[in-house]
């Protein structure tokens, strides 16, 4: 296999033709003909990485952003899945009693504020109509004003009359979590995309359920199990939080029709999220911060268990890799306090990290 040369393999090569046009030529330390070699072994140096860098551009595993974009939609018909807005239901209650009147589809409800201060805003699908003395409730479906995983807001928090309601009474809650909204789709997710294509040109196949499940907007982690008994395939979806809504599951069995075999039965269900808490003490060589790779380790684990799929298993070996791998020359191990053991979730569960704090 061909070697790239050196910086040092430039200097010589310049130096080798100069002296064949002129051997009476001398490279002095400080002299002008060592500032032109350099520059010319700078130049070379500059054209070879880019040569390397527009090749390793040509592999999925080598591309990064819109290199990557861009070789996934002309090579594959992939596209970049965009930020995607979260939905809900609201129940919709009153106690007047009063006279009739409707809340128009676009009014605008919002969550309670967090710690911060922050807020999500949604607006009504559709318009909810009371009639006379009717206090409800009413069910209608809000999706949240701006795309992103910020919307996903938890059970019971979209409680907030931010338009002007025709009776002062109303309220409003969401009995579960809002779901589907999801950041951009990045670049190890779009990776995992492209590389599914080979197997799914048969269709009908696990690997194409999942592929063909993460074709919907809302949906960035999918998992097709079959029983062997009964014959039945069961696909789980979620965002990249690891929650589902009513809605990405219908979008899900409208897409998976040009997906299953004929006559294959496959059931589909949204999936749930199981935060699980990591803490652990890193012991690291003498004369290592350890306060400075603490954060940068639980940000590996981190990135690591929001790689976990619906049903899959979180080993502590792997939570202890990834911490390890930051700086495997500085960290001599990693002790963890939680979990103790592998954690196992149900079938439809989506392992995703809560509190990760490394000492």
């Amino acid at each position: 296999m061909p070697v790239a040369p050196s910086f040092d393999d430039l200097l010589a090569q310049y130096e080798a033709e100069a002296l064949a046009a002129r051997p009476t030529l001398q490279f002095l330390e400080g002299d002008v003909t060592q500032a032109h070699q350099h520059g010319s072994g700078a130049m070379a140096d500059a054209v070879i990485r880019f040569a390397v860098q527009a090749l390793k551009e040509t592999f999925i595993d080598g591309a990064k952003g819109d290199k990557l974009t861009a070789l996934c939609d002309d090579h594959l018909n992939i596209q970049r899945s965009e930020a995607t807005t979260s939905q809900s239901t609201v129940t919709v209650t009153r106690t007047s009693g009063g006279a009739g009147g409707s809340l128009l589809a676009g009014f605008v409800v919002g969550s309670a504020f967090d710690s911060a201060g922050n807020t999500v805003l949604f607006t009504l699908d559709t318009t909810v109509t009371f009639g006379a003395a009717d206090n409800g409730p009413h069910s209608v479906n809000v999706t949240a004003q701006l795309a992103g995983r910020s919307g996903n807001v938890a059970a019971a928090t979209i409680t907030r009359l931010i338009s002007s309601p025709f009776d002062a009474t109303i309220a409003i809650t969401n009995p579960a979590v809002a779901a589907g909204g999801n950041d951009e789709e990045t670049d190890d997710e779009l990776k995992v995309r492209a590389r599914l294509f080979w197997q799914t040109l048969r269709r009908g196949t696990l690997a194409a359920l999942e592929f063909g499940a993460l074709k919907v907007p809302r949906v960035r982690v999918s998992r097709a199990t079959e029983d062997l008994g009964t014959g039945i395939t069961t696909l789980v979806v979620t965002d990249s939080d690891g929650n589902s809504t009513a809605q990405m599951v219908s979008d899900t069995i409208a897409e998976i029709e040009n997906w299953r075999a004929a006559s294959s039965l496959v059931t589909i269900i949204g999936g749930t999220q199981l935060i699980v808490n990591v803490t652990g003490q890193l012991v690291a060589k003498i004369g290592i911060d350890t306060s400075v790779l603490g954060p940068v380790a639980a940000a590996a684990i981190v990135g690591r268990m929001n790689k976990q799929r619906q049903g899959e298993t979180l080993f502590i070996d792997s939570i202890k890799a990834a911490g390890i791998s930051v700086d495997p020359d500085a960290i001599e191990a990693l002790t963890l306090t939680t979990p103790l053991a592998d954690v196992v979730p149900l079938p439809a569960q989506v392992i995703r990290p809560g509190t990760v704090a490394i000492t």
